[in-house]
């Protein structure tokens, strides 16, 4: 299988209990259009009468969203967060299941305090070397909401974005209130009312009532999807794929019925991601999580200049994001378009200088052309930007001409004493 953008645990945003994140964004911040693949989250009566933050207080959360997350506080991050305003977007609009609604709030909230959820998984991923940076303020179904970008470890790589609503309730403080995660092409609130939906059907004759004909197929199915997620739980892959070909269509094409299709024929073959790729596209084309899929789609086909045309798309749907540059610089790299690499690195390095990616391309694009006095100067600049130690480079196939040069033993004359 080929590196792939496609995230690792993509599983989170389709299976997880508890979820972790959202945004903020109107007058300055950049519009978002809603999607017509998205399903809109329950409006409750009181969360129409919610507030509009000022943009310094959309940036101000932010800044302590990010802030807790570098320091690994998972506490922090779920205290930024209106559990009873999510909740009552996942669990509004069905009759007659009040005191099912509070049981399954009190098990969720019981599942955060417990250690589960977004926060936590996010705070792992930075610990093993991963990044989560808020990038902007901007509009969203005519809320504020602030932008997060996470970025996986060298050794579990991924993308993905969080677009975090932020209201605040009448002379209230200022919160998340649902959080659009990009991989999932969906709001957490709309996860956890699939969740919700069996639990209420089984309680109450009433709930049926309220679903729409969507929610009703799915209720109809939720054995297959959670025999589904246990066997990718289990690796049973193949198994996965079983249950897929003997579900109607209707409920082959749901977004996380094709996640978890996604998630199993990525562990198997090209070919069956490929094709788990292409039924994603056929079902959802425009969806706002098509094109991360599709950048790894392309690259496996060897279709590069489709894969530069999904990072153009994802880059439209954010607003900018420098590391996309990064994106394209190792699509260019395997191109072997090396001028590109430059264009594309400098320019996420001039954007945000912290971008360690781009930085690396270069190197790649050095050893390439065997400029190895560029070598040796983007070496040391890692050391002394990032603190980055290295390994015994002879031992690393990618600079077995490099480790030849005199250039490589004036640098290894220049690490003498550090």
């Amino acid at each position: 299988m080929s590196e792939t953008i496609f995230r690792r645990n993509v599983l989170c945003g389709t299976c997880l209990i508890v979820m972790v994140l959202a945004g903020c964004g109107k007058n300055e911040g950049d519009k978002v259009e809603p999607s017509d693949a998205t399903d809109a989250p329950f409006e409750s009566e009181a969360s129409k009468q919610w507030e509009t933050p000022t943009d310094d207080e959309c940036r101000e959360l932010a800044e302590k969203l990010e802030l807790a997350a570098q320091s690994r506080d998972a506490d922090a991050i779920n205290d930024l967060i209106d559990w009873e305003a999510l909740l009552n977007r996942a669990t509004g609009g069905i009759d007659g299941v009040e005191s099912v609604r509070r049981e399954f709030a009190v098990g969720v909230q019981d599942s955060i305090r417990r250690g589960n959820g977004l926060a936590h998984e996010v705070i792992a991923d930075v610990d093993a070397g991963g990044s989560y940076r808020f990038l902007k303020l901007r509009v969203r179904d005519d809320r504020k909401s602030i932008l997060f970008r996470f970025i996986g470890s060298k050794e579990s790589p991924g993308l993905a974005y969080h677009d975090m609503l932020v209201a605040r309730k009448p002379r209230g403080t200022i919160r998340i209130v649902d959080v659009y995660i990009s991989t999932t092409g969906e709001f957490f609130s709309s996860t956890l009312r699939r969740l919700f939906l069996p639990v209420a059907v089984s309680k109450s004759r009433s709930a049926l009532q309220s679903l729409t004909n969507k929610e009703s197929e799915f209720v109809k199915y939720i054995d297959q999807f959670g025999q589904m997620g246990l066997a990718v739980k289990r690796k049973q892959f193949r198994r996965v794929l079983q249950i897929y070909s003997r579900l109607p269509e209707s409920v082959q094409k749901d977004k996380n019925i094709l996640m978890l299709r996604l998630l199993a024929a990525k562990e198997l073959d090209d070919e069956a991601y490929l094709d788990a790729m292409g039924a994603f596209q056929k079902y959802h084309p425009g969806d706002p999580c098509l094109d991360i899929i599709l950048i790894d789609a392309f690259i496996i086909n060897e279709e590069y200049d489709k894969s530069l045309a999904a990072v153009d798309r994802l880059d439209e749907w954010v607003g900018g994001d420098a590391y996309l540059d990064v994106i394209r610089s190792n699509i260019c790299l395997i191109k072997e378009d090396y001028a590109k690499v430059k264009k594309y690195a400098e320019r996420a390095i001039k954007a945000e200088p912290t971008l360690v990616e781009a930085y690396w391309a270069l190197v790649d694009v050095s050893l390439a052309e065997s400029n190895f006095e560029e070598t040796s100067r983007l070496l040391r600049l890692l050391n002394d930007k990032f603190e980055i130690e290295f390994d015994d480079l002879t031992t690393v196939p990618e600079y077995s001409e490099y480790v030849k040069s005199p250039q490589h033993r004036e640098w290894l004359e220049s690490r003498k004493g550090k």
